[in-house]
């Protein structure tokens, strides 16, 4: 039996949603009569899903699989030094977030960050044989760079999966404000299930699970710690 991998943030993880809920992630697994395992975390960076997918590579999940990875805020990256807060975000609140803001993030550097990261998950992917895939989430990237294989990017990267799905357009973390939304309410920052059926539909039409032998997603959201600096 083939797996479905998910890689990302709280959006794949399925942040806000209660358990007689789906992320998108289960809902194309369980059409597709696919192997489900998620591998997200919320509030992770782009650098994390290297992370996440080195984990299923050592837990040996990555054999006969598709894989899905979600490209989150590039605002975010990894914290080394403190393991209960592994992001950091230049567009968090906190000290430490307000001092990387200060003297290490740029808008290009974030964007870079992510570019470095697709280039790694791809260069796996391609030696482990897993045929990967990426799916910008709420912002928009430019992932046109040399060695990167942009079919593998949902629409070529010319626009974010919620954009596609009627969502209204984001800043870098998704404000609390934003509620009212039919595709959020009753959420508070997350999408709903309806937009997570949909997220799935956009997937379904452009991924062909049927002639896959193995794929890999990539996707991020909004976490519980960034909910809180809203």
């Amino acid at each position: 039996m083939k797996s479905l991998l998910l890689f990302g943030d709280s959006w794949p993880a399925g942040g806000e949603l209660t358990k007689y809920e789906k992320p998108f992630g289960q809902l194309l697994a369980e059409q597709h009569n696919l192997r489900y395992k998620n591998y997200s975390r919320e509030g992770a960076s782009n650098p994390e899903m290297l992370l996440q997918l080195k984990m299923a590579v050592e837990e040996n999940d990555h054999k006969d699989s598709i894989a899905i990875f979600f490209l989150t805020s590039y605002t975010r990256t990894i914290n080394w030094q403190d393991k209960t807060e592994p992001t950091i975000n230049a567009a968090g609140y906190n000290d430490l977030d307000t001092m990387f803001a200060k003297y290490f993030y740029t808008h290009d550097a974030g964007q870079f960050n992510t570019t470095q990261s697709v280039l790694a998950l791809q260069k796996i992917c391609y030696t482990l044989g897993i045929d990967d895939y990426y799916i910008p989430g709420w912002l928009d990237f430019d992932l046109d760079f040399p060695g990167i294989d942009i079919k593998k990017i949902y629409n070529s990267g010319k626009s974010n999966i919620a954009t596609a799905i009627g969502m209204p357009k984001f800043e870098d973390e998704i404000e609390k404000g934003r509620s009212t939304h039919y595709l959020i309410h009753p959420k508070e920052v997350h999408p709903n299930q309806k937009a997570h059926q949909l997220i799935a539909e956009q997937i379904n039409n452009w991924i062909n699970f049927t002639n896959n032998s193995s794929s890999c997603l990539l996707y991020t959201s909004p976490s519980p710690r960034d909910r809180t600096r809203s």
